[in-house]
């Protein structure tokens, strides 16, 4: 790094990625411009494939570097290896778009209690983020309610079936200590987290709910 005259100047060679890795980089996002493209058609000449998928999985990114490569440059890759990312793609679009529906029942369920909830991570976060539930590797829902709401939660996530896998003690409060969620399941594979925490008790102070 040289400073100088209020510039500074980064030699692009002082940190070298792997072809793999720049190649998920620019493939990690909703846009590519015409000098990202041009590079993604230059690494997509270099990269082994079985390190490609193996990273993207690690990382979450395997829709997102569908997305790309389907939409710019589908003839470059390999036909085996687009139609595994493909599958996988409607997989995880298949299960956001129910998770999207759950979460939606789960909070009308609340709202008619007159339960306050905001859901946050999962499927709204890929909506943020990118425009799209579909985008983002799906996981479970979180969802905040107030400390007080969390017992009358809690019966209305077990009347959808759900099963509560937080031990708790005769007060309703988790058993180990910090803890400020109930983590529920469901048959099916479908895990729900009600949260009436955002940051951990260790922190100086905690984020106001409303």
């Amino acid at each position: 790094m040289v400073i100088g005259g209020g510039a500074v100047d980064v030699a692009k060679d002082s940190v070298r990625l792997s072809p793999e890795i720049e190649l998920l980089t620019l493939c990690s996002r909703t846009a590519v411009d015409g000098e990202a493209l041009s590079c993604i058609h230059v690494l997509l000449e270099l990269v082994n494939w079985v390190k490609v998928l193996e990273i993207a999985t690690e990382h979450g990114i395997l829709p997102l570097l569908y997305s790309t490569l389907s939409r710019n440059c589908p003839e470059a890759v390999p036909l085996p290896t687009l139609r595994f990312l493909e599958d996988r793609f409607l997989e995880n679009a298949g299960a956001a778009m129910m998770l999207a529906d759950e979460l939606m029942a789960i909070l009308d369920a609340l709202k008619l209690e007159g339960i306050d909830a905001v859901p946050f991570k999962g499927v709204t976060l890929s909506a943020a983020a990118y425009g799209s539930i579909v985008l983002r590797q799906t996981g479970d829902l979180d969802i905040l309610i107030r400390q007080r709401d969390r017992l009358l939660a809690k019966r209305i996530l077990e009347s959808r079936g759900y099963r509560l896998q937080t031990s708790i003690d005769g007060r309703g409060i988790p058993r180990e200590p910090g803890k400020y969620e109930f983590r529920f399941e469901r048959n099916g594979g479908k895990t729900v987290e009600l949260r009436w925490r955002i940051t951990q008790q260790q922190f100086a102070s905690a984020l106001d709910l409303d």
